[in-house]
């Protein structure tokens, strides 16, 4: 750490070097930086900046300078304490650094981006850095100070997701679930709309009950004393079979909105109405499913017998469930569910292809011999190389002894060789200097792309030189089929041999009562 023997003004001036240098704006050279003397009184910290957290939940409220935390410390405590938060005076706070504090929103918080908070004065000074060395009691406390709430750095959008039968009885209700959505920012939804298109001839009576249900939702989303809790008993849309058409589609979309006006629209979940009184089948967690190859795979579905005014019940036993799945082609694929319970298809991880989307369709068959089907798009992303240099973030050796810096357990997670990429892996090192000139080239060094980077007594001696220690960061690209990951370690070399550490565990004796 730098330091300066007078209090005053200091003009810095630097210049970019080393290898990474045209990753820098080196447009302004020089930088002021005023020193205060040894226990002189600092400015009093202001408020700087307030954030949603990505999850909309919480605020980061940020200070221009360390502050004492208000007396604090780590604990949770009432934000009214140090803040006027009008929007929501139940939030609670708890200081994460000493210049930053953590708000978490009530159930009732009302607060918005660009709500304003603002700090009471006289509750929070500036850190006292020795309070032993120095007296630190006089310091004026900070004075009020305001800041607004920007938006996450990650704008948040709601996720609906419909699940529900893609075929219905003749004489069933059509039923949609919107049960798995998500993304509300603990707040109610600040719109809440159903739409529909269908195949029908006639669909004046469910358009009007469409526009009845909306009309009621957009009251609950615009009313002052309305909850989240006021849109549970809507989280399932059931339009009654006499408003429905044998033999029509109807085609289904949830739009959600939030407070921060951020909307987004379901995919269409299309229902088709039967001659027949065929069976329904819900399948839990939607029709669409994100996964990698690491993962297992297991989907849920659930039929109901249907029976019209007259017949008698159908069931649907669990043996009558028939699964098969397929890629984009419609190539029935050898992948056998693994779960006894056939309501359930199960597969183990390491079984689909990474960078494929497959299709897997259930039929169920119910006591008098009618089918129904349903299929929930599966794809199967790739998974990140994982880049491992093997001692830690960092190896300090002597340089009496040799060092290997080893990538072998580098590895990729997916376990899977593309016939279609060059599966070939490539270990490419890279090295700096950090210590004592940062950004020097490492002389001497001739680094081979192989998966370890050995240095024996020689090599250490060689990249020490007249030093007494020198610091060199390494690092390893790990590539195969057009994937990369990168690690780094740094090596310190000592011209003695450095002090061992070793951490064991504690004994005690055992007394028995």
């Amino acid at each position: 750490m730098t330091s300066f023997s007078k209090a005053g003004c200091i003009i810095l001036s630097f210049a970019m070097t080393g290898p990474s240098a045209n990753q820098y704006d080196a447009s302004e050279s020089k930088a002021s930086v005023f020193v205060l003397s040894a226990g002189a009184e600092p400015t009093p910290p202001a408020l700087l900046s307030a954030q949603f957290s990505d999850n909309a939940k919480s605020i980061y409220i940020n200070f221009n300078s360390p502050t004492n935390r208000g007396d604090k410390g780590g604990a949770e405590f009432p934000c009214s304490d140090l803040f006027t938060f009008d929007t929501d005076p139940s939030a609670s706070c708890m200081f994460l650094s000493t210049t930053q504090v953590l708000a978490v929103l009530s159930k009732a918080a009302t607060t918005m981006i660009g709500s304003e908070v603002d700090l009471i004065a006289g509750k929070v000074f500036a850190e006292c850095s020795d309070p032993d060395a120095f007296d630190c009691s006089s310091w004026t406390a900070a004075p009020a100070s305001s800041t607004t709430v920007d938006g996450p750095a990650t704008p948040l959008y709601p996720t609906p997701i419909l699940t529900g039968a893609t075929t219905v009885s003749s004489c069933a209700d059509i039923t949609v679930s919107a049960m798995s959505s998500t993304g509300s920012g603990g707040r109610k939804w600040t719109a809440f709309q159903w739409s529909f298109t269908s195949t029908a001839s006639n669909t004046t009576r469910i358009t009007t009950y469409m526009e009845d249900l909306n009309t009621k939702l957009a009251d609950i989303a615009l009313s002052s004393t309305t909850t989240m809790s006021d849109f549970n008993q809507y989280l399932e849309l059931n339009v009654p079979t006499e408003n429905l058409i044998k033999g029509g589609t109807y085609s289904f979309v949830l739009t959600l909105k939030i407070f921060f006006d951020n909307s987004a629209s379901s995919t269409v979940i299309e229902v088709t109405v039967s001659s027949n009184s065929v069976p329904s089948i819900m399948i839990q967690g939607g029709d669409k499913r994100s996964m990698l190859r690491p993962n297992a795979l297991s989907i849920f579905a659930e039929a109901f017998g249907a029976a019209c005014p007259g017949e008698q019940a159908k069931i649907v036993p669990a043996k009558n469930y028939n699964w098969q799945i397929k890629d984009v082609a419609g190539a029935v694929q050898d992948f056998p569910s693994v779960s006894i319970d056939r309501r359930f298809f199960k597969l183990n991880s390491f079984t689909l292809i990474p960078d494929s989307t497959y299709f897997v369709e259930v039929t169920v068959i119910d006591s008098d011999g009618l089918t129904a089907s349903s299929s929930v798009e599966v794809t199967v992303g790739v998974s990140p190389l994982v880049a491992i240099i093997e001692g830690g973030s960092k190896v300090v050796a002597p340089k009496s002894k040799g060092v290997v810096l080893s990538s072998s357990s580098s590895y990729d997670p997916d376990a899977y060789t593309n016939p279609n990429n060059d599966n070939t892996e490539v270990y490419k090192w890279s090295c700096m200097e950090t210590a004592p000139i940062y950004g020097a080239v490492c002389a001497g060094l001739d680094l081979a792309n192989s998966m370890d980077l050995p240095f024996d007594e020689s090599m250490m001696n060689t990249l020490l030189g007249d030093e007494k220690s020198r610091t060199l960061s390494f690092f390893v690209e790990y590539v195969k089929d057009n994937r990369k990951a990168s690690g780094e370690t740094y090596l310190q070399i000592e011209s003695s041999e450095p002090p061992q550490v070793e951490i064991g565990p504690i004994w005690t004796p055992k007394i028995n009562p």
